[in-house]
């Protein structure tokens, strides 16, 4: 009987060690980071304006970094809403994402955005024009990343910025709609108006 214990015993410590041993250099969500900064900027298509990191740390499930893997990144555009109020999320000019790094000795890669348009104003998550990057690596997905706040003057987000932005940017004007905050200091004035205009017209490069 102690002899059959024993053996189940050692069967299970081996099950235990295999385990661990197969996910041991394979990137595990739980432990990996997708981080996104700054917490608040403005994004043109033309790309004359503020620029997303997304950083990305790779490790496997008992914390040890993996260098020299693939990492690809992309934007995470949520369902369009066709409620009241709708507007549309994001727009990202063609070939800036989605976007790939490899990771150094520390596990860690970056990749940037700055060729899109839209805020996402939409009442289903709050209205806080807020976007999120999502990672894979190896087959498995990481994140989601933190949300931070976009402005953009290409406020419907069909990757220019015309008179239907106009539009919307007047009728938001003296109120703290974050779409059109674009130096992000809680409301939309002279010096946000200043910024629209000078993005007037622009388009994917």
């Amino acid at each position: 009987m102690r002899k059959r214990l024993m053996l189940t015993l050692a069967g299970i410590a081996a099950m235990v060690l295999l385990a661990g041993a197969a996910n041991a250099g394979v990137p595990c969500a739980g432990t990996s980071e997708v981080i996104a900064t700054p917490d608040c900027g403005a994004y043109c298509p033309a790309s004359d304006m503020d620029i997303v990191t997304v950083t990305v740390v790779v490790r496997d499930c008992y914390g040890t970094p993996l260098p020299g893997v693939w990492v690809v990144v992309d934007p995470i555009i949520e369902d369009a809403d066709p409620g009241p109020g709708y507007r549309p999320g994001h727009c990202f000019c063609p070939g800036e994402a989605p976007d790939s790094c490899q990771t150094d000795v520390t596990g860690t890669c970056s990749v940037t955005f700055h060729q899109f348009g839209g805020c996402d104003t939409r009442a289903v998550d709050g209205g806080d024009c807020g976007l999120q990057f999502s990672a894979v690596s190896e087959g498995v997905e990481l994140g989601p990343s933190n949300r931070i706040t976009t402005a953009s003057p290409d406020t419907d987000a069909d990757c220019d910025v015309d008179l239907q932005d106009f539009i919307f940017f007047a009728g938001v004007y003296l109120t703290d709609e974050c779409c059109c905050d674009f130096d992000c200091d809680g409301d939309v004035d002279l010096q946000d108006f200043i910024a629209f205009a000078g993005h007037y017209l622009h388009v994917c490069p």
